[in-house]
C-alpha cells in the first residue's frame, strides 16, 4: 500500500505540488496522503478531486492576502497579551473555497491530518474517515472527521498564527508524519520534507522568523530520527519490510516560508518536479 508523507513549510508547500505533479506523471498514486501544516492543504486538496495540475496553479496564484494578515492597528497597544502575531482568517475563506470537504470526506484516498493539543501537549490525529482505520491508529490518535478547522489547527504555527480548536501546529510532534503512514499499513512511503541541508543564508530577525526556525529545528529532528528508526527496525520487532524514499530540495530555495508572494514559487514547483523524478527513477 502507498503512502504519501507531506511535511510542514508554510510557502515552501510549492515544491510539494511540483513534486506530487511527477509522481502522478509516472503513475505513483497513494491509497494513503499523511499531512501536516501545509502539508496537510495539499492532501487536503489533492483528495478532495483536486489534480496536481491544479495544485501548482494554486500555488502560482495565492498570495500572502489569501493566507493571513496583520493585526488590527487598536490591538497593538496591548501587544503582550497576543499568544500570536498574524491573523489568519484569509486561509480559513481560501480553505473553504478551495477545498470541497465533503468530497473529501468520500475520497477513496485515506487522509490525516495532525496537530498539536496546546493544554496536553499531545499529538491529534484528524481523518477523513473513521470506520476502517486499525484500532491502534484510533487509540493513539483519535480520529475525527477532517474538516476546516483540522486544516487550520494543522497549520497554525506557534506564535505566528492563531490556534484553532485549542491546537497548533502538527509539525511540532509530527513535521513528517512517517509514523502515522506505517500504522495505516503503508508498505511503500514517499516523504516529500521541505527540509534543506543548506545553512539558513540569515539569521532569522523578529518574532516571526524566530518563531519558525525554532519549529523548523525542532521539526526536522524529529523526521530524522523516525527515518533513522524506521530503517533499523525494517524487518525487525515485526515491522514489514517497508520501502520509504524522501524527495527534498537540493538547495535553499531562495524566499521566506512566508512570503506566498514570491515569484520564485514557479522555481520551486520546477525543483520539485525535477527532484521527484530524480528519486523515483533511482533504484532503491
Amino acid at each position: 500500500m502507498r503512502a504519501l508523507v507531506l511535511s510542514g513549510g508554510a510557502a515552501h508547500g510549492a515544491f510539494q505540488a511540483g513534486a506530487i505533479q511527477a509522481l502522478y506523471e509516472i503513475g505513483w498514486i497513494p491509497e494513503i496522503i499523511c499531512g501536516s501544516s501545509v502539508g496537510a492543504i495539499n492532501a487536503a486538496g489533492l483528495a478532495s478531486g483536486k489534480s496536481p495540475e491544479h495544485l501548482c496553479e494554486l500555488w502560482r496564484k495565492v498570495t500572502s492576502r489569501d493566507v493571513y494578515r496583520w493585526r488590527p492597528p487598536n490591538q497593538w497597544l496591548k501587544f503582550w497579551k497576543w499568544s500570536h502575531v498574524l491573523d489568519t482568517t484569509p486561509l480559513s475563506k481560501l480553505l473553504n473555497k478551495y477545498v470541497d470537504f465533503d468530497e473529501l470526506q468520500h475520497s477513496p484516498q485515506t487522509v490525516t491530518c495532525f496537530s498539536v493539543d496546546v493544554r496536553t501537549g499531545h499529538l491529534q490525529g484528524y481523518a477523513n474517515r473513521v470506520t476502517g482505520l486499525p484500532p491502534k491508529f484510533r487509540r493513539l490518535y483519535r480520529p475525527d472527521l477532517l474538516d476546516v478547522d483540522a486544516v487550520m489547527s494543522s497549520t497554525a504555527i506557534p506564535l505566528v498564527f492563531p490556534w484553532s480548536r485549542g491546537e497548533w501546529d502538527g509539525s511540532l510532534l509530527q513535521y513528517a508524519p512517517l509514523k502515522p503512514a506505517v500504522l495505516l499499513g503503508a508498505t511503500e512511503i514517499v516523504v516529500v520534507s521541505l527540509e534543506i541541508h543548506e545553512p539558513e543564508p540569515a539569521l532569522p530577525t523578529g518574532v516571526v522568523q524566530t518563531a519558525l526556525r525554532i519549529l523548523d529545528i525542532s521539526s526536522m529532528s524529529r523526521l530524522r530520527s523516525d527515518l533513522r528508526t524506521l530503517l533499523a527496525r525494517n524487518n525487525q520487532d515485526g515491522y514489514r519490510n517497508i520501502d520509504v524514499r524522501v524527495i527534498r530540495p537540493l538547495r535553499n530555495l531562495g524566499y521566506s516560508k512566508l512570503n506566498f508572494n514570491s515569484p520564485l514559487k514557479e522555481a520551486a514547483i520546477a525543483h520539485g518536479r525535477n527532484c521527484a523524478h530524480q528519486i523515483m527513477s533511482q533504484d532503491v
